[in-house]
């Protein structure tokens, strides 16, 4: 019977995971796409992925897997992986701006 569970339990989580790397590539996707649409030629794209595209990305991976969570509570399912792996995402970002800020901070100190 308990390995009954463990199965079942092992599932659940298995079919978490996936949805959650399903979301993370769709979003990866459609961001990389919004850049090529915008004709950004292969030097441009490498600094793009630093400042651009890993922003882009963590941004509407959190938010997308944020929905997701929601969805997925309100259905009744597991959803504490994909709230983690969305703050993780989420924070991802924070730390960027944050990181940002303190650069232009250094670079350009204000005159007292």
């Amino acid at each position: 019977m308990i390995n009954t569970i463990e199965v079942a339990d092992k599932q659940i989580k298995d079919a978490e995971k996936r949805n959650i790397i399903v979301i993370l590539g769709v979003t990866a996707v459609a961001v990389l796409g919004m850049l090529v649409i915008d004709n950004m030629t292969l030097l441009e794209l490498g600094m793009a992925t630093i400042f651009v595209y890993l922003p882009l990305v963590c941004i509407f991976s959190s938010l997308i897997l944020f929905i997701w969570a929601m969805h997925q509570r309100k259905a009744g399912r597991a959803y504490k992986r994909t709230v983690t792996w969305a703050t993780i995402f989420a924070g991802i970002v924070i730390i960027f701006i944050v990181v940002l800020y303190v650069a232009g901070i250094v670079a350009h100190p204000v005159a007292g």
